[in-house]
């Protein structure tokens, strides 16, 4: 539990090598926060599975994506 009280915002969460970070990080205690660009089911059911409380649409290109994130 080495990242247990850390939140983390993991990008592209939704497959691949974000889902992986996210899955071993929540392994390691964090809250992660998912989120994804266009696999928003993929997202979701991650999210269930390691029990995250918060699945988040996210366009790292774009700035307003990105501060709506954080504000959130």
């Amino acid at each position: 539990m080495r990242l247990k009280n850390k939140v983390c915002i993991i990008t592209g969460s939704s497959s691949g090598i974000g889902e992986a970070i996210a899955r071993g990080f929540a392994a390691e205690g964090a809250k992660v926060i998912i989120t994804y660009l266009t696999k928003k089911k993929e997202a979701e059911n991650i999210a269930t599975q390691i029990n995250s409380e918060l699945v988040l649409k996210l366009d790292i290109r774009k700035r307003l994506s990105i501060k709506e994130t954080f504000r959130k």
